[in-house]
């Protein structure tokens, strides 16, 4: 449509939310006895580049003095542990069977589609569960909610390890255990925003939820490597079924130590709130919903990280299998663990240094946006290169003769896509946030990652379709090229985007609110 048509539409409808905005959830009340100015007031002359409406609705939130000083504590930096460990966990116990399939798939009598359907648990856990998640991160707290993840993650853990035989009870075992393993998805990856949000100062949030985001790819750096080490392909059956039960057992230890760690140390909420934000009321779950479903900026966000990371989550679980289109059967699975493996570890250092970037850039608008779309862009032409050297017959014969270079540039493209792609999870989680703020973070960051699991859902629904599960050409292909394609639509989907900042607005002081506040027709 017009340009200018649209802007009016897209003003006048996010006047009308923030008005809403304005009669359901009230401002934090002053300290009493202190002075009544309001904080339009104090804030200066208005902003011409700010519609009325808008201005005041944010600016009517910003407390103008605290019952409690500012102040951020120490333990933040434990809970933060705890709860990325608990992400960790959850999704490298996920992710195991891709890993190790070469190795488990004559043991249980699987094929490649019974590895998806095991994968395929995790979208769906996450559909069921998401809602209730997001309720209790909101309602409850992140305490309340690290303790029910971690609740589910031990019960799937020892759900596995509750019977030794690789006969159909412990194909059904495995199953449970999957599914068990799911219900906690949403934990592992909304926590994040919501623990920044409630413990940690402003300067510090980005960096706070990019650790906890790529904790989940963290854990499923170290199942990439325990995996192929612990369940080596090609061994006795025997020997197999006794490092795969060693290795499940290992899984629930750890997982009930973790409870009880998080049962006994994660304080629920500081005593004094690290940021203005942080004391001001949330919308009520009904009325998020409304905001959310009205907000254009979420859903560009929604569309770009949903597509790009949901294929690409589907797309790591089958790495495995993936490979034996590629490589020889001897190799395929270590290949593919230890591709996963790097690509998970350079993801949470690109992750976390993007996250200090954002943390360091965050009073200049537009410097997000800019790390984002570098970020989609660059995964973009990583895995076009790997889709190319995984498919001999598109290349010079000369290059597709010479094995160890196309590996070698398998490896380099993998990496830096993998990198590149979970480095820009913790930006979508915080521009999220800022593009629905005063909508609840736990409900913004479930909602975002409960779009990622339907495109994850499809993609690994494929290998069930006759052709498409038998390792080879086919598989390598329609894989790769998947992911190029959604990072391409990722890239597209987040240009259009003019960064949002309706937190850093509340969390400004008095005397630049005008200047921080965005304009009506990004949101």
């Amino acid at each position: 449509g017009g340009g200018g048509g649209g802007g009016e539409h897209e003003k006048g409808m996010d006047t009308d939310v923030f008005r809403v905005v304005c009669r359901r959830a009230p401002a934090i009340q002053p300290r009493v006895g202190a002075p009544s100015a309001s904080p339009r007031s104090l804030a200066g002359p208005r902003s011409s580049a700010a519609p009325p409406a808008m201005e005041d609705a944010l600016l009517d939130r910003r407390p103008t003095e605290l019952e409690n000083p500012l102040r951020s504590y120490r333990i933040r930096w434990w809970l933060l542990f705890l709860a990325s460990l608990v992400a960790g966990s959850q999704g490298g116990i996920w992710l195991l069977y891709g890993v190790i399939a070469e190795a488990v798939e004559p043991l249980y009598g699987w094929d490649d589609g019974t590895i998806a359907l095991l994968a395929l648990w995790g979208p769906v856990g996450y559909l069921i569960a998401a809602l209730p998640t997001a309720w209790l991160l909101d309602s409850c707290g992140p305490r309340e909610a690290c303790v029910a993840g971690a609740t589910l993650v031990f019960a799937g853990s020892a759900a596995r390890a509750a019977h030794f035989a690789t006969d159909s009870t412990g194909s059904v075992l495995a199953h449970t255990g999957q599914f068990l393993n799911a219900l906690a998805g949403p934990v592992a990856m909304s926590i994040g925003p919501v623990l920044s949000a409630v413990w940690f100062p402003a300067s510090e949030r980005n960096a706070a939820t990019a650790i906890a985001a790529t904790a989940n790819y963290g854990g499923a750096a170290v199942v990439f490597w325990l995996g192929s080490v612990c369940v080596p392909a090609g061994a006795p059956a025997g020997v197999t079924r006794g490092c795969l039960w060693r290795l499940m057992f290992g899984f629930a230890v750890f997982s009930g130590l973790l409870l009880l760690l998080c049962l006994l140390t994660f304080k629920a909420r500081p005593d004094s709130a690290p940021s203005r934000s942080a004391t001001v009321a949330r919308e009520a779950p009904l009325a998020g919903i409304q905001l959310l479903v009205r907000s254009r900026s979420f859903w560009k966000l929604a569309l770009s990280y949903g597509i790009g990371n949901g294929v690409f989550q589907g797309w790591g679980s089958l790495l495995g299998p993936n490979m034996q289109g590629v490589l020889p059967a001897a190799e395929a699975e270590a290949q593919a663990g230890l591709l996963g493996c790097w690509g998970a570890v350079a993801g949470m250092v690109g992750g976390i240094g993007l996250g200090v970037c954002a943390d360091r850039v965050r009073s200049t608008r537009g410097r997000r946006k800019a790390l984002l779309v570098g970020a989609c862009a660059l995964a973009a032409l990583c895995f076009s290169a790997f889709a190319l050297a995984c498919a001999p017959s598109l290349l010079p014969a000369t290059w597709a003769a010479a094995t160890t270079p196309r590996l070698v540039a398998m490896y380099i493209t993998s990496i830096g896509g993998s990198m590149c792609i979970n480095a820009a999870i913790p930006l979508y989680y915080e521009l999220a946030v800022e593009a629905t703020y005063p909508v609840a973070e736990g409900l913004t960051t479930t909602s975002l990652t409960l779009l990622q699991n339907l495109p994850a859902g499809v993609f690994l629904l494929m290998p069930l379709l006759p052709g498409l599960g038998t390792p080879g050409g086919a598989l390598t292909q329609w894989m790769n090229w998947a992911l190029v394609g959604a990072c391409v639509v990722a890239t597209l989907a987040v240009l259009p985007l003019e960064e949002p900042c309706r937190r850093l607005a509340v969390d400004a002081p008095l005397s630049e609110a005008t200047s921080e506040l965005p304009s009506a027709a990004s949101e």
